[in-house]
């Protein structure tokens, strides 16, 4: 959905034009992370391309976007926002391969506006590599129209396609006709290419490339996968980046996430694709250039973390980026009257006594608007909105301590061995505390760690049963395999783990949870395992080791079965026990995918909204006799028949008027209604995932055939194995009914909420709405690759994972690209997994918070910043917290946005439209405890081991996280901070903050 901007986002959209127009050609778009920068660059886009298209300086008649971000996964979140209909293929953006989207979208017809989407990985990664075959094929079929090649077509082909065994034709025959048809367009194509890759290859520095190719073409017998043709193919390729560099001449480039692409300002002086770039981009005076991050700098630096130099690398980062603002080409000017400014007010600052506070506050006035004209900055008001009272002390057992005197004996035994067989014993042999603080059975999940890697590969290699034997008598540091298949409990071994199992399953029994309950249910009083857990949240994790994202996934995915799956005992961990799991036959499936516009149109969710589900099914069933009644008569049927599935089935065709099908036994006449048909088909109405899905798509008009499609690969979630265990489980018991027990569970759970809820979140309509809903619950199970004893040796065992995922921070190629992606998709759905692990790789750019309002620091950061960044990922629009807030209050609505509307209008008042879509003011809150209406909040959850560092470390990041804005862009922070927090009041601390922020700033000055 393209999100129309906020009042504060519109405001700096603005500011950005004005500064552009004002002639400042690279600007910072720094808002806090989660408020919406990239809807802040769709605003850009539209208002300089209009500016561009209007003004009789400019003129312009095609309006070129450059956008470039850090990953695929980003790219592919953020390009819909931008809203750029003419956007490149981001899985296409090889900028070698870049010329022809650009001729493409370039014919006579071509749009206004054209965005051009940039990662590292697919778009300028060269390194000495050769490409891919669709690269290669495209050069090939561009190069072999040169005459250089017109006599060798054959052996140039086969030059170009090095080790390719097959496909190599028919992608040659794939560009060939996009070749041909995009030069038809008007566009000139092939003219232009052939003229640029001539002068190209006649200059100094190329002149070698065609006479080399020749030279092994034209030998007898010819080695064509050799050294020489490898780099004679990569400088082809980048012949080809810079020719699709010249032709794509942005009028603006939008880097977002900048920090991670700091290395361009440095301008590299090598020969790679960067360096390309850097010239193309930010040595051109004319580009104009916005930068998006929320931390373009390291914003706070520790005493520890200046290098061994004293160098303070947060501060030279800050200068390096200020230089790089106020440069226009070679001109630096701007950047040495910015750097008189700011060393006048760093000056004061580090001064600053009860005397010259008004001489500091005049030279910090001057910074800001120093500083304000290359940047802005919105940021959100302190509202007391994240709950700390889960960052505690956690209890922890004799197996904490046994797993770490466990492998320290093996560390032990490791010494003896290596120096028994003289190894280069260049390794430490003491555990790392925080290795086993983070980690249970650890040496399970190490693989790539040198601690496991040095015990297997050097110390043991020759006699691991030394090693496992260890493992047989203690059984703290690997899975071992015969307890997993048997859904034996695992001993945690580790005090978070054991505290997160806790919250998930001890408290609130989430294993019988599909999806996360609706925020706003329509009915009340549903009992079981929806009423327990109202207020069940999504959990977001966040480890500093990458090991644990894996072990997370897979012990609480183990977990979760094995209290569902595993109690049962019907199935061992490999369903190896014959015991078929879910619908025990078609029919029963088809009833809960059938599609029935008229018992759907039975129930009404508004007409009967806020009454009790036995009133609500009271009121359907009276409907649904009144049916049945018809249908009785109609048909000259007994309406107290046998009940089966197959019964039902056959009488939902009845009640459409439609012919029976080839999914019956027999073309039998149904004989009599069964007798429980009022109470199945209740339940049908109110609840089916087809009647959910016919009423959610009531604005269209194949309305009945777009519901078919997701009720039948929604109703697939209830055949996987944890699903079913999780129904049985609530039920207690399993039979041939389990169609009923489904359409219960959607009854009780609530499901149309669920999915309206759902489908808001979403914001679209129509075939876009169904692939997103399709997305978010068509994922089944994946798993990971753990190492695992068994009596013959170390084996590798396979572990689903589906309550719990790990995100991935491995390098990225179009396999990890599209799991993350989908992992993303799936976590930001209502329907499992409900814990999402991750490392570094997911605190900045990505959103996780539509369903997740828990984040669990598993490890502590260095930085008050990163503590922020992971928050930021549920500190979002429309986070959970904030719906569900805004639902308790205005519950007597039922829209989404008649609730919104009503919380802004009695909660707003001075403020921007932050509220209430990203935060809820205290007064809301304060009203709402009054009323005795529960509060929601972000929960920060941090389990702290007794008697360590953690509680000293946790403290002392609060206690900065309140000032460390006070001392952006000052060398020396921690310093600076001890100083000022004794000297500084609250008052003068929120007069000395920098305010970057457009709206407010229009505010003051109104």
């Amino acid at each position: 959905m393209l999100k129309e901007p906020k009042d504060f986002q519109l405001a700096t959209a603005n500011r950005i034009l004005e500064v552009f127009q004002n002639g400042q050609k690279r600007v910072l778009l720094a808002d806090e992370v989660g408020l919406g920068k990239t809807v802040v660059a769709s605003k850009v886009i539209k208002i300089v391309g209009e500016w561009h298209r209007t003004d009789p300086n400019i003129l312009d008649d095609h309006f070129k976007v450059v956008y470039v971000c850090s990953n695929a996964n980003i790219a592919n979140q953020n390009a819909h926002t931008l809203g750029v209909d003419d956007t490149l293929d981001i899985s296409e953006s090889r900028l070698s391969m870049q010329h022809l989207s650009i001729y493409q979208k370039a014919g006579k017809d071509h749009a206004y506006e054209q965005l051009i989407p940039l990662t590292p990985s697919t778009s300028f990664s060269m390194t000495l590599g050769c490409g891919n075959k669709r690269e290669r094929a495209l050069l090939y079929v561009l190069l072999s129209r040169l005459d250089y090649f017109s006599d060798v077509q054959q052996r140039f082909s086969k030059f170009m396609r090095m080790n390719v065994e097959n496909g190599w034709e028919g992608w040659i025959e794939e560009y060939e006709n996009q070749v041909v048809k995009c030069d038809a367009n008007g566009s000139n194509y092939l003219e232009e290419m052939n003229a640029a890759l001539k002068d190209i290859l006649a200059r100094e520095d190329n002149s070698d490339i065609i006479p080399s190719i020749l030279k092994i073409l034209e030998e007898k017998y010819p080695s064509y996968i050799c050294k020489e043709s490898k780099i004679l193919i990569n400088r082809l390729r980048r012949i080809f980046a810079e020719i699709s560099l010249a032709k794509m001449d942005p009028d603006l480039v939008i880097m977002d996430e900048f920090q991670r692409f700091r290395n361009l300002i440095d301008e590299p002086d090598d020969n790679s694709e960067t360096n390309m770039l850097v010239k193309k981009f930010f040595g051109n005076p004319n580009t104009k250039i916005l930068l998006l991050s929320a931390t373009p700098y390291k914003p706070y630096s520790t005493l520890e973390e200046l290098n061994e130099n004293n160098v303070d690398e947060q501060y030279q980062d800050f200068l390096s980026l200020m230089k790089f603002l106020h440069t226009e080409g070679e001109d630096i000017s701007k950047y040495g009257k910015f750097q008189q400014v700011w060393e006048s007010y760093s000056k004061n600052l580090s001064q600053l006594d009860g005397e010259n506070y008004t001489i500091l506050k005049a030279s910090k006035n001057k910074a800001e608007e120093a500083m304000y004209r290359v940047m802005c900055r919105t940021e959100r008001i302190n509202t007391g909105i994240v709950d700390d009272s889960k960052a505690l002390e956690i209890p922890i057992k004799i197996g904490d301590i046994l797993s770490y005197n466990q492998l320290q004996r093996i560390m032990d035994a490791s010494y003896e061995s290596d120096l028994k067989k003289k190894n280069n014993r260049a390794h430490t042999y003491k555990v790392p505390v925080e290795y086993i603080k983070s980690t249970p059975f650890v040496l399970s999940f190490t693989d790539d760690y040198d601690l496991k890697k040095h015990l297997f590969e050097k110390s043991f290699k020759d006699d691991e049963f030394a090693l496992l034997d260890f493992v047989k008598k203690h059984r703290k540091y690997m899975l071992t395999q015969s307890n997993i298949y048997n859904y034996n409990e695992l001993d945690s071994n580790n005090a978070r783990l054991e505290y997160l199992k806790k919250l998930l399953f001890e408290d609130s029994q989430s294993e019988c949870l599909l999806w996360v309950p609706a925020s706003h249910p329509y009915y009340k009083n549903v009992g079981g395992i929806f009423e327990k857990n109202k207020d069940f949240s999504k959990i977001l994790v966040f480890s500093a080791w990458a090991m644990v994202p894996r072990m997370l996934a897979t012990l609480l995915s183990y977990e979760a079965e094995r209290l569902t799956i595993g109690k049962r005992r019907e199935l061992t961990y490999e369903g190896k026990r014959g015991v078929k799991y879910g619908f025990q036959n078609e029919h029963g499936k088809a009833i809960v995918k059938f599609v029935s516009p008229k018992i759907a149109e039975l129930y009404n969710p508004q007409e009967y909204y806020g009454w009790d589900l036995k009133d609500v099914s009271s009121a359907i069933r009276r409907k649904v006799n009144e049916l049945l009644d018809s249908v009785a008569e109609k048909y000259s049927l007994e309406r107290h028949g046998n009940n089966t599935a197959i019964g039902m089935h056959r009488l939902l065709f009845l009640i459409e008027g439609w012919e029976y099908t080839e999914e019956f036994e027999d073309n039998n006449s149904l004989l009599s209604i069964p007798d429980y048909a009022a109470d199945v088909l209740t339940n049908v109405a109110i609840a089916s995932p087809a009647s959910c899905f016919y009423r959610i798509f009531k604005n269209e008009t194949n309305r009945a055939e777009i519901a078919e499609e997701c009720a039948e690969e929604f109703v697939a979630m209830f055949n996987r194995r944890e699903s079913a265990a999780a129904i049985y489980k609530i039920n207690n018991r399993k039979d041939d009914s389990y169609y009923e027990y489904v359409l219960d569970y959607c009854v009780k759970g609530n499901l149309q909420a669920v999915l309206d809820e759902y489908a808001f979140m979403i914001g679209k309509e129509g075939e876009e709405l169904k692939e997103e809903l399709l997305d978010g619950f068509v994922g089944g199970e994946s798993s990971l690759q753990v190492d695992t004893y068994t009596p013959t040796g170390r084996a590798p065992f396979r572990m689903r994972t589906h309550y719990a995922l790990s995100y991935a921070n491995t390098k990225l190629d179009d396999k990890t690209i599209s799991r993350n992606l989908n992992v993303q998709k799936v976590f930001n759905s209502p329907f499992r997994p409900f814990v999402l692990a991750s490392t570094s790789v997911g605190q900045e750019g990505l959103d996780f918070h539509k369903y997740a309002r828990k984040v669990m620091h598993w490890n502590l950061p260095a930085n008050p910043v990163e503590l922020e960044q992971r928050e930021g990922r549920v500190n979002r629009f429309l986070n959970l917290s904030v719906r569900r807030n805004v639902a308790h209050k205005y519950g007597q609505l039922f829209d989404w946005n008649e609730m919104l509307e009503a919380a802004k209008r009695d909660y707003k008042e001075n403020d921007c439209e932050m509220v209430p879509y990203w935060y809820l003011p205290p007064k809301m809150l304060e009203d709402m405890r009054q009323e005795d209406i529960p509060v929601e909040k972000i929960e920060r959850i941090v389990a702290m081991y007794p008697l360590s560092k953690d509680k000293i470390k946790y403290e002392r990041l609060i206690k900065i996280l309140t000032l460390y804005r006070l001392t952006m862009g000052q060398p020396r922070q921690e310093e600076l901070l001890e100083m000022l927090s004794g000297v500084v009041s609250e008052e003068q601390i929120e007069e000395l903050l920098i305010q970057l922020s457009p709206v407010r700033k229009n505010r003051i000055r109104s």
